[in-house]
C-alpha cells in the first residue's frame, strides 16, 4: 500500500489513499447519534459513537479516531471538559474536535476548551459536513478530491 507523509500547521500524517477516515461521536441523545452515524458512514467514513466521557476512553485508544464530535450538554460530564483533556494530551491534541450544542456558541466558553469548530444544534447535514471535511482536510487527511466527492453525496 502506497503511504505518503502529509504537513500542515496542526498535524504531521502518514496517510493511505485507501485508508478509510473514522469519526468517534459523543452524543447522548440515541436517535441523533444513529442520524449522526448513519450521516457519516453514508459520506464513508467509519464511525463509532458512546453517549458519555466515561465511556470515551477507552474506545478513543481502541478506535484511535481521525476527528472526535462531541455534544456539549452529556449526562455526567461536560463535553467542553472532555474536549479540553483531549487537547491538553500529547498524543491526541493534534486530532480535530467539532463541538455540538444547543446552546449558542456566545454562552459557552470554546476558547477554553480549544475545540475546532463549533456546530449548533439544531443543524442541517451541510452544516455537519462542512466543518468535519474542512478539519480533515487541514489535517491532510483528506484530499480535495476526497472532500469535493463527498460534498456532492449531499445532493443525492
Amino acid at each position: 500500500m502506497n503511504s505518503k507523509i502529509v504537513r500542515s500547521e496542526h498535524c504531521v500524517i502518514p496517510i493511505s489513499a485507501k485508508r478509510q477516515l473514522k469519526i468517534l461521536l459523543v452524543e447522548d441523545d440515541a436517535a441523533l447519534c444513529e442520524i449522526l452515524k448513519s450521516i457519516l458512514e453514508d459520506r464513508g467514513y467509519a464511525c463509532v459513537a458512546c453517549s458519555d466521557a466515561a465511556d470515551f476512553g477507552q474506545l478513543f485508544r481502541s478506535f484511535q479516531p481521525d476527528l472526535i464530535l462531541i455534544d456539549y450538554l452529556l449526562p455526567t460530564s461536560n463535553g467542553g471538559e472532555l474536549c479540553l483533556g483531549i487537547k491538553k494530551n500529547e498524543a491526541a491534541a493534534n486530532i480535530p474536535v467539532v463541538m455540538m450544542s444547543s446552546l449558542p456558541a456566545y454562552m459557552l466558553p470554546l476558547n477554553f476548551y480549544n475545540c475546532d469548530a463549533f456546530i449548533q444544534k439544531p443543524f442541517s447535514i451541510k452544516q455537519l459536513l462542512k466543518p468535519v471535511s474542512s478539519l480533515l482536510s487541514s489535517c491532510g487527511k483528506i484530499t480535495s478530491d476526497q472532500k469535493n466527492n463527498r460534498s456532492s453525496r449531499l445532493s443525492n
